[in-house]
């Protein structure tokens, strides 16, 4: 299958003796960007996806290479310019939407969107997410669940290659371990089963009252926490130690969790992991509407923007 693409030779020399990596720091986010496309975008997958140029006369000029323009694109969206106009000058327009539908926002009143889903892990790394026309959260739960095990399962798989770098396993582990640096460091402290116990699979996975039922905690999967009131309220309640009642049903075992320390401890962390998330997805990358139609498109454009943010991570820490 013939492809006619415009060369890319990111190591060609200029007028001046330097190649354009030359300019572009060690750990820059620039470089990220290019290794996790190029990881992504294998000849084979740009050959399945782009159809063959014409032969002969209808052939006309070189086209752009798609792996070049996927990392242009990816990284205007990790530096927020999500327009195509910030990025090169071309029309576009955004009509109404026939799939999306009017969604209640916090409080009071409606706007025409999706209703995103995305799961977060402790370190605020996107694990997956979707965009539906739900207007509540209670009835995704479950399949929420299943789209953050199949994410943290490909986290998992990637830290597990750690194991073989005792450098890589170090700084991994001192990155993420969440203990006093005394006992991080201490010599009874073992490194290598505190990363593996952080990043092999979800711990518990928490949720807040948007997504309370009790089919939602006894469904399958992960060991769950949902909160069962506001945060403000839960706060209030008189703390718990302990096991529940062994007579407890799942949603009273779920709000005695709620009230021991450790419950609240876990509770506590999901703001700032998945509103952390949130943040950085309309604010630092700026989506806040989308531009494509459709419901397959929006959650296109929603991981998009999902695998910018994971990557902006991956350079603050390069």
């Amino acid at each position: 299958m013939a492809h006619q693409f415009r060369p890319v030779d990111r190591d060609s020399e200029m007028l001046l003796p330097h190649d354009m990596l030359d300019w572009v720091p060690e750990g820059h986010a620039v470089r990220v960007v290019i290794d996790a496309v190029e990881r992504l975008m294998t000849r084979d997958l740009t050959g399945r996806l782009v159809p063959p140029s014409p032969k002969g006369p209808a052939a006309g000029p070189q086209r752009y290479d798609p792996v070049m323009l996927l990392t242009v694109w990816m990284y205007a969206y990790l530096r927020g310019v999500l327009s195509t106009r910030a990025v090169k000058p071309q029309p576009q327009r955004n009509p109404t939407d026939p799939d999306s539908r009017l969604m209640p926002v916090r409080g009071g009143g409606f706007i025409q969107g999706y209703n995103c889903q995305d799961a977060a892990a402790d370190d605020r790394l996107m694990l997956g997410g979707y965009a539906c026309q739900d207007t509540g959260d209670a009835r995704q739960a479950q399949e929420l669940a299943k789209v953050a095990q199949k994410g943290a399962a490909v986290v998992a798989a990637a830290h597990a290659a750690h194991a073989a770098d005792r450098v890589m396993l170090r700084q991994c582990h001192d990155r993420m371990c969440t203990l006093p640096e005394k006992e991080k460091n201490a010599p009874g402290h073992d490194a290598a089963a505190c990363h593996h116990a952080m990043t092999s699979g979800i711990g518990v996975l928490v949720e807040d009252a948007g997504y309370h039922s009790q089919a939602n905690l006894e469904a399958p999967g992960p060991d769950r926490l949902i909160a069962d009131g506001k945060t403000r309220d839960l706060a209030r309640r008189q703390p718990a130690e302990g096991p529940p009642p062994e007579d407890a049903t799942a949603v009273e075992t779920n709000a005695w969790r709620l009230r021991t320390p450790e419950g609240r401890a876990l509770y506590k962390r999901r703001a700032p992991d998945v509103e952390g998330l949130h943040s950085s997805i309309e604010d630092r990358t700026g989506l806040r509407r989308f531009s494509l139609r459709g419901l397959h498109n929006a959650t296109s454009e929603f991981l998009f923007a999902g695998l910018a943010h994971n990557l902006r991570l991956l350079a603050a820490v390069s």
